[in-house]
């Protein structure tokens, strides 16, 4: 344990500089994306009473419904539905002057939901380049899915707007801080293993 602490110790500043090198080059490679903010909401399901159902039943339907409207939102008949919606506004022009394949790509990685088990709560999130974008396409994608979901899951359930859009103090993407704490870590192991191979591997 001594020679492993002492060997540190004389390379320290060359596992600093890898630390360093780590943190620049995953933060450079980020720079390479666009820098986007997010925005959140959620949507309570609501199935209809029925004679003889329990809560439990109830709430568990309301998942299946919600993990299926889910699923929908990614498929390009749900994104016609929100290009095509007038109530509200936001950058149409980014999309349209996509073809089909950018835009079911660039769909699929910044508007994402998922179901909130044991609550049946939809969470709705959607990335933009500004925060005022992010809120915009937000609720045009909340208002189609409140206003026209009945039409992937039936009748039996309510959409419920409970929560407005939450947008993100900083940028959610690129993940800085999750960059630099893997290029410090990263770095710094590639520097240590290196040296201390050559180390072992040098004739004494």
């Amino acid at each position: 344990m001594f020679e492993l602490w002492q060997f540190i110790r004389e390379s320290f500043r060359y596992i600093l500089g890898g630390a360093i090198g780590g943190v620049i080059f995953l933060n450079g490679l980020s720079l390479l994306n666009p820098i986007q903010y997010k925005a959140e909401s959620q949507v309570l399901l609501i199935t209809r009473d029925r004679t003889g159902v329990d809560p439990y039943t109830q709430a568990k339907s309301a998942e299946r419904f919600g993990d299926n409207l889910a699923r929908v939102m990614q498929t390009s008949d749900f994104f016609n539905k929100v290009i095509s919606s007038t109530v509200f506004s936001f950058n149409k022009e980014y999309w349209t002057a996509l073809d089909a394949h950018e835009q079911r790509e660039r769909w699929g990685k910044n508007v994402q939901s998922e179901i909130i088990y044991n609550s049946s709560l939809l969470r709705i999130t959607a990335y933009a380049d500004s925060k005022d974008e992010a809120v915009r396409l937000l609720n045009a994608i909340t208002h189609t899915a409140t206003s026209r979901g009945w039409e992937y899951i039936g009748g039996d359930v309510t959409l419920k707007q409970v929560d407005d859009p939450i947008v993100s103090r900083f940028p959610a993407r690129p993940r800085f801080v999750v960059n630099t704490l893997a290029g410090l870590l990263g770095g710094a192991g590639a520097v240590f293993f290196w040296l201390w191979y050559r180390r072992e591997k040098t004739p004494v």
